[in-house]
């Protein structure tokens, strides 16, 4: 149940775009390693979450953000 509700926090405070580190404070986690395989890689495979420079994913310029709707049932 925590990690649903670090999600749907995550993907909350996503509604503007936010950077990896905004995110990791944002979430309390801070090791990036571990948050980008149990948290971001997750979110971006299931499409909760989009890259606002899609074509270079590494790009120091490259934030995130939600791209689901206020009604859509989310799936963990």
């Amino acid at each position: 149940v925590e990690a649903r509700d670090r999600i749907a926090a995550i993907l909350k405070f996503c509604a503007v775009p936010r950077s990896l580190k905004e995110m990791m404070v944002f979430s309390g986690l801070k090791d990036r390693k571990n948050f980008i395989g149990q948290v971001l890689t997750p979110l971006l495979e299931k499409g909760y979450l989009k890259r606002t420079v899609e074509n270079r994913p590494t790009s120091r310029f490259q934030k995130y953000t939600a791209s689901w709707g206020m009604g859509s049932g989310l799936d963990f």
